[in-house]
This record gives C-alpha cells, structure tokens and sequence, in this order.
C-alpha cells in the first residue's frame, strides 16, 4: 500500500538563540522561581522545597515568597541551594524583569521546540510565496480547515526535544528622530522613554531562557503529497484550487527548502540593509552574524534550509515579510507610543538583540538540514541504545520510587507501633510495649526512636524476672521449711531418741532443753504435752544416768539444778511426775 505520508528525518541546528515561551505564568519570578547568588542564578524546583526531607522551614519560606523577599529566601535556603534547585546558571547580568521561561516536555523536563512553532514559521514564508498581489487574508490563499484544503494540514513538524537551555539578555535595538530635521538614528533603549547610542547591558532589557547556536537536535517532518492528490481527486466543487500546482510543488522537500532558503536570503539582505543604514554602538557585532548567516545561506545544498522562527522574528517575519521591500523607516510619530512609519504605513522600527558575551545577533535562525539514511540508522542505533538506557534509569527510578513509597509506609507503620509502644509502657504493660518496639525496628532498623526503650525495658523485664526468680526460690524454700517444720511437729519429741552412728544425737540435758524449746514454739505448745511426757521421761533418766558423778547433785532437788530448766518445758501439774519417774 502506498504510503500518504513521506517521513523526512531532520536535524535541528541553532544559529542564533531560540526562545519559545510557555505562557506568562510559568515565567521565572525572583525571589519566587529563581534566586542569584555568587555571580549564579539558581533555578529553584519547588516541588523539592516543599518534600518534607528538604530541610527547609516551610511555614517561614511561604511568606517570604509572599513578598518577594528575595534576599530572605537566599538567607534561608542558605547552603541548601544546590539541592532544591532544578539548574544553575552563570549570571554575567541582571534585569528586573521576570525571566522568559522555555517551553519544557512535561515528562522529561527538557526544553521542547513544538513542531506547531516550525509549522507557523514556514506557513508565514508559504503565504509570501502563494499569495498574490492584492491578497493580505491567509484562508484565500491557504485554505480552509472546515472545508479540508487547508495547505498545512499537508505538511507536519514533530515535537523537537533539545538537551538544555541557557540564560540570554536581550536589548532593543531601536531607532529615534535624529538631531537634524528627518533623519533617524540607531540606538539601545535603556528606558521605556531613554535610548542612546551607547550599549549598556542592563536597563530595559530581558532575560531569555533559549537554544544557543551549535545546539543540535533531530526531529521529523512529514510531507504527504500522495494526501494532497488523493483529496483534489475527490473533493467537490467548492474547495479552493488557487495554486494548487504550485502547492503541490511545494510539496517536493527540495521546493520547499529552495523557498524557504529564498525567503530568508530576501529578509537577510533587509535587515542587513536596515542595520547598515542606522548605526549605533555595537552595530558592526549585529552585522557580522547577519553576514555569516548570510554566507551560511549561500552555501546551503539543496537538502537543507535556514529559517528564522519564535520570539524576537519581529513584525516583518511574522506576517511573512512580504509588506515591504525594505526595512527602512521614513519616519517616527509619537502616537501614545512611538512607532516606525515608512511611507506612511505602520512598520518596524526596532529589534530584540541577544548578547552572549561579545556576540550580538538578532533571535530565531535555525538550519533544518535532511538526514542520510546511513546518518538515520547511525542515530537509530545510538537513539536505541539512549532509550535501553532511559528505561533501565526508569526502570531504577521507579524502584527507587517503590522503595521510596514504602519507606514512606514503613515510616508511618513505624511511628505508629511506637505511638502504641508508648502507650502500653505508660500503662505498665512492658511485654506488650516491648513487643511494639521490636516490630517497629524490624520495619525500620534504622528509626531513632526504639533502640533506648528496648534497652531499659528489657534491663526492667531482666530485673523483674530475677526478681521473681527469686521469690519463687524464697516461696520454695518456705515451703520445704513449712514442710520439715511440720515433720518436725508431727514427729513430737522423738527426736530426743534420734541416734546417728549408734549414738544419741541430743547428748546433754541443755541440748534437750533447748531442742523441745524449739519444738514447743513451732507447734504452738507452752508446755510438753502429756502424750508426749514418756519420750520426754526416758531421755531424762537417759541423760542423768549418763552424768558423772560430781554432777549428780543437779539432779537432786525438784526446785534446783537441772529442773530449774526442766521447768520452763514442763508444766507444774506434769513437773511432780516426771521428777518422781526420773528420779525414783
């Protein structure tokens, strides 16, 4: 099937700085979007500034916003400037004016050339070239989107995405009364009512985000003759066929470059002619790269063409530069506002030049330059390559992001438990808040606010389980003397019979004593009971029989001696009986 549609790969170079705007309000404001600090202007990324890890007092950067302060936000952002701005720039001026910011791809961030922008440059150069004497409308000439003929619809420029911008001044050149009756003199405006003709470069002048020349990008552009024949074959009656040969022509990527090349080469020679007529000071930089574009053009092949687009293309560009000849002005009128007239028409009577170190050169030219095949596979293969590498660095990106969510989440789940934590300590619950703290450190090893309260609290369950070991070994230690106490109890006197190695354990009457003493305390006896008073009896006469013969006379008396001690164990009522049973 044939293809509608010719693809023609392309190459983008910048000759001059290119500026395309994104709208007013993305323009850089200072003290807002940019700040200058140390010869730099830094290009701020809010959305970075306002991360809670940016490091940045937030309720005290908003009011400074608020008012622009712009030295209070350097002062606040202080060392931290690198980190929260997107770029950095070299500052070699200044301007009080917001900085014109370039339209960015929303994506990737990088400046864009929009193939709508190509597009309106080339459709101002095909009306010149298609109109007729008379014609100043363009729908006549080009066609109309309702009907279908619209030329343009037939010829397509993609997107073009570039590496980088860097930061331009421009001045306007402009032309005043002169000192003698009708003349005109060349000069810088410095001030909406002041020009001179001495360059200075600050005063009225603007900052650009742009292209600068040596910048080179690729891009597409589609040609679909086949389209064109195919529609003028079938429409009806009432689409326009004005020129639609020459249109078709045009078509013809050579025709179209040779056109375009015609076109600037015509509007070179005018500007040329324009800044040779009115001189000023730095003039003669302006003319030097009008002549090298000049050459440049001369020396174009057939595959390529040197357009002049986007802001600063002026008055004579936009509207297709076919008004007028020349570029001359006959004369200036103060009408509200001063403005260029050339044989009493409204015309151009000033310029927006850029200045990029010594070189001054008017905004907007670029070379669109076919691609060989043997260029387009080369640029395929490094293109496939770039994008093997964007996806792996996507690909890191959005691990990085994943791992970035769930430390976000960990981090919550963390602050949580250890909420939970806290609240289980101040209750007394120290199992349950030292569990907490230790699913919060397995969520997060590296969070500051478990490792101290699992320390004390374990040293607190350490103690506390020591602590309890120890009273269970009391506990059981009690016992077994509750044990043996009661053994001992239930056992009555017999220990006094007890013998170890064929001899009594109890050997004298004072061990008795003090033995049946202890017996009688533990169970709750004052004095032997009867049942109790035979054993008792037998380990007496044991013991006197058992005394040497000097000791005997403690024995004798009831209220003497050994019975003083005798009595403390004994009651009264028993004491009688058991003296007369020993001793008898």
């Amino acid at each position: 099937m044939e293809e509608l549609n010719k693809k023609y790969p392309i190459e983008i170079e910048i000759l001059t700085p290119v500026s395309i705007g994104s709208g007013a309000e993305k323009d850089w404001v200072n003290g807002l979007d940019f700040v200058e600090s140390k010869g730099k202007i830094y290009k701020l990324n809010l959305r970075r500034l306002f991360q809670p890890d940016s490091g940045v007092d937030v309720e005290r950067l908003l009011p400074l916003f608020e008012r622009r302060d712009k030295q209070g936000v350097l002062r606040l952002l202080g060392n931290k400037l690198d980190t929260v701005s997107d770029a950095t720039f070299d500052l070699a001026f200044s301007s009080t004016n917001d900085i014109k910011a370039f339209i960015k791809n929303e994506l990737s961030g990088k400046p864009v050339m929009p193939g709508s922008s190509l597009k309106g440059a080339v459709r101002s150069v095909l009306f010149k070239e298609l109109r007729g004497p008379d014609q100043k409308k363009e729908k006549p000439v080009l066609g109309e989107s309702d009907k279908g003929d619209e030329f343009m619809r037939f010829l397509k420029f993609s997107d073009v995405e570039f590496d980088q911008t860097s930061l331009v001044n421009t001045k306007i050149f402009n032309l005043r009364n002169g000192e003698r009756p009708r003349t005109l003199e060349g000069g810088w405006k410095h001030g909406r009512t002041e020009t001179s003709a001495t360059y200075k470069p600050s005063g009225f002048n603007t900052i650009y985000e742009a292209l600068i020349p040596g910048q080179r990008a690729d891009g597409v552009m589609l040609l679909s003759d086949k389209m064109f024949d195919s529609f003028y074959r079938n429409s009806p009656e009432d689409v326009s066929y004005f020129k639609v040969d020459d249109k078709r022509r045009l078509l013809d990527v050579s025709n179209l470059f040779q056109c375009i090349n015609e076109h600037t080469r015509i509007y070179l020679d005018k500007e040329i002619d324009f800044f040779e007529t009115y001189q000023a000071d730095r003039v003669e930089s302006v003319l030097d790269s009008l002549y090298e574009i000049r050459v440049r053009l001369d020396a174009q092949p057939s595959s390529s063409c040197i357009l002049k687009m986007a802001v600063g293309s002026g008055f004579h560009s936009i509207t297709g530069d076919w008004q007028f000849d020349d570029f001359s002005i006959d004369e200036v009128r103060s009408q509200g506002k001063n403005r260029g007239y050339f044989e009493n028409r409204p015309s151009a009577k000033s310029r927006k030049i850029t200045i990029i170190k010594d070189s001054f050169s008017l905004m907007g030219f670029v070379r669109l330059r076919l691609l060989s095949e043997e260029e387009v596979q080369e640029k395929e293969q490094i293109q496939k390559v770039h994008f093997e590498k964007i996806g792996q660095l996507r690909k890191q990106e959005e691990e990085r992001r994943q791992k970035e969510l769930e430390q976000q989440e960990n981090k919550k789940k963390y602050n949580a438990l250890i909420q939970e934590a806290k609240v289980c300590d101040e209750r007394g619950n120290k199992q349950a808040a030292l569990d907490k703290y230790k699913a919060a450190a397995a969520i997060c090893s590296d969070g500051s606010l478990h490792e101290v309260p699992i320390q004390e609290i374990e040293l607190f369950l350490q103690r506390q389980l020591e602590k309890e070991e120890l009273e269970i070994q009391n506990a059981e230690a009690e016992r077994e003397r509750l044990q043996k106490q009661q053994s001992f109890v239930a056992g009555g006197l017999a220990f006094l019979a007890e013998e170890r190695d064929g001899k009594f354990v109890v050997k004298d009457l004072k061990m008795a004593v003090d033995r049946i003493e202890k017996w009688l305390k533990q169970s709750g006896n004052q004095y032997v009971p009867i049942d109790q008073e035979e054993i008792l009896i037998q380990t007496l006469i044991r013991l006197y029989k058992a005394e040497k013969k000097r000791e005997l006379k403690r024995w004798e008396k009831q209220s003497e001696g050994n019975w003083k001690s005798i009595s403390k164990i004994v009651s009264k009522e028993s004491l009688e009986t058991v003296f007369k049973k020993v001793m008898g």
